[in-house]
């Protein structure tokens, strides 16, 4: 099986929560993913300039 190399995710709903903040379980998952080369974007309706203050 071929190893995953990007995952892509809407912001709102799935990785910010209500409240607009990242659960510390979201971030460890993000992290593990980081570790093992595995490449994290968004796709989203939000502008660029509005996405990248989670990152």
């Amino acid at each position: 099986m071929k190893k995953c190399k990007l995952l892509l995710f809407d912001l709102d709903g799935t990785l910010l929560q209500s409240d607009k903040t990242m659960s510390s379980k979201t971030l460890l998952a993000l992290k593990k993913c980081k570790e093992n080369d595995i490449l994290i974007g968004v796709s989203t309706s939000r502008s660029e300039q509005n996405s990248l203050v989670y990152f």
